[in-house]
């Protein structure tokens, strides 16, 4: 749906519930972003250290992996601070991506 349509329109049960363009569907249902932050080593202990900072969230270790996840709805200045504690900590950044949601995603929390 998201490479074909440029407008959806989201029914249940016979309602329109909600519509738009995936990421102005998106941006409605949830402030919060979420990041993946690949390191080269210490993931473990770089999560406990991000979940002392404000304005971070859901804070997760990916078990075995040096990938941690977390969730923040103040940007920018959140992303600062992470890097600060990757280059102070000498963690070594490989990779700092925003996490896109799905229109199923979407759909199930309209639909709850």
């Amino acid at each position: 749906v998201e490479s074909v349509c440029d407008h959806i329109i989201m029914i249940d049960k016979g309602r329109i519930v909600e519509q738009g363009t995936h990421q102005e569907l998106i941006a409605k249902l949830d402030k919060a972003r979420e990041y993946s932050l690949r390191v080269r080593q210490g993931a473990e202990a770089l999560t406990l250290r991000l979940k002392g900072l404000d304005g971070i969230s859901r804070v997760q270790n990916e078990a075995g992996e040096q990938l941690i996840t977390f969730q923040t709805q103040d940007g920018e200045q959140v992303l600062d601070l992470v890097a600060q504690e990757v280059l102070s900590g000498g963690y070594g950044l490989k990779e700092l991506a925003l996490k896109s949601k799905k229109l199923e995603d979407v759909f199930f929390q309209l639909t709850r």
